[in-house]
């Protein structure tokens, strides 16, 4: 093959490439017309209890800044919030933790048939630092990441 035919080659490989990533973004619903979700919070284990983590925290945490939002809260909803905090504990003395939040709804395959799938997702290592603050510290960045969750959906809602 010639370096002209190559170079065709290639730029026709990636035209297609390209008009298949605008096919599949297109077809990716993202935040648009979610109007309410409800919230799923992962089982922390052992070590995040004995980090005095709990689930009703992360809970509140996500549902503060909801409740100050026009994204609803609706245990119906076929949308949810997904939260997973991995706890582990270092000694005695420190806990360190990889906090995620996902945005899942329900997407359409091709074949017709409806699946949850992740239009957003979040997270952060957190290092260590005193178990007497731990806990303020995880619920501060669920919340935080809420909020990040939050200011995406209002773009892509407006009123």
């Amino acid at each position: 093959m010639t370096c002209k035919a190559r170079s065709t080659l290639l730029v026709g490989v990636l035209g297609l490439g390209v008009l298949v990533a605008d096919t599949a973004r297109a077809q990716d619903p993202g935040f648009l017309g979610v109007k309410d979700v409800h919230i799923v919070v992962e089982d922390l284990g052992q070590e995040g209890r004995a980090c005095n983590v709990t689930e009703d925290g992360i809970d509140a945490a996500i549902r503060l800044p909801l409740d100050a939002s026009r994204l609803r809260l609706n245990e119906k909803s076929a949308d949810f919030i997904y939260a997973n905090v991995s706890v582990r504990r270092r000694d005695d003395v420190e806990c360190v933790a990889y906090v995620s939040l996902s945005l899942y709804r329900r997407l359409s395959t091709p074949e017709g048939q409806f699946v949850p799938g992740a239009v957003w997702h979040k997270g952060i290592v957190m290092g260590g630092g005193a178990m007497s603050d731990f806990v303020r510290r995880v619920d501060q960045r669920i919340g935080d990441l809420t909020k990040q969750l939050i200011a995406e959906w209002i773009k892509a809602n407006p009123r």
